[in-house]
């Protein structure tokens, strides 16, 4: 089977201050191949709507959600109407640089690989504060301690997967536990994960970042739940 659509899947809440920039950074990428763009809007209330004056209105699915319910939810809405047969998790918030998928891409469309993480490990943190990078480092070892993997960022938020691997799996989680979780399914059917180094702006609590100390515990419950349960 050709591997010639890619669909892009861009879970967001309250980004009215980067999500145009984001959509066109998307829109600018030439990955040799047919683009989709779902957004999902989790429940925004900051009056902004998906952006005033997209440059491509027609690649661009817009979904909503009518209140917050996570960015794993947002993620498993778009999966329900992508048509691609590759799927990327793309955020709205700047932190990750569209532009990286060129590196990814090749690795999927020539058949080499079935899922693709671009890992900001193996290339340039900028921002990322100590507490940041101890807790995905730990999130990390644990997961290579459960599934005898070798990665080295698994809660990168630019994953590259083909769709059909979901194909006969119910995804759970609303949350930020999302990235576990799909790191679990991956390496629970064997298939292994490619990391390709990736460039990464990290943004603060003060600058629109989500993510708390409490979803680095939470990751943790969720990768042996999902190691031992799902």
């Amino acid at each position: 089977m050709p591997f010639d659509k890619l669909s892009v899947i861009v879970p967001f809440f309250n980004e009215a201050t980067t999500l145009e920039t984001s959509i066109n950074a998307i829109l600018e990428v030439d990955v040799g191949i047919e683009v989709e763009i779902i957004t999902v809007d989790d429940g925004s209330n900051d009056g902004f709507s998906v952006f005033d004056s997209p440059k491509d209105s027609e690649s661009i699915i817009c979904l909503s959600h009518a209140t917050n319910r996570g960015k794993g939810a947002a993620i498993r809405t778009g999966l329900q109407k992508a048509t691609g047969n590759i799927v990327v998790i793309q955020d709205a918030d700047l932190e990750y640089n569209p532009q990286e998928w060129i590196k990814m891409i090749p690795l999927m469309t020539e058949g080499t690989e079935q899922v693709v993480y671009g890992s900001r490990f193996l290339g340039k943190i900028d921002n990322m504060s100590l507490k940041a990078k101890i807790a995905n480092l730990t999130l990390t070892r644990l997961t290579n301690l459960l599934f005898k993997s070798n990665l080295t960022d698994m809660e990168t938020c630019m994953k590259m997967f083909r769709i059909d691997l979901l194909k006969d799996v119910e995804l759970v989680s609303s949350d930020f536990r999302i990235e576990p979780e799909l790191t679990s399914v991956f390496l629970k059917k064997g298939i292994p994960i490619k990391e390709v180094p990736i460039n990464y702006m990290a943004r603060t609590v003060s600058t629109g970042k989500k993510i708390r100390a409490k979803d680095a515990l939470l990751a943790i419950i969720a990768l042996f739940r999902f190691r031992f349960n799902h």
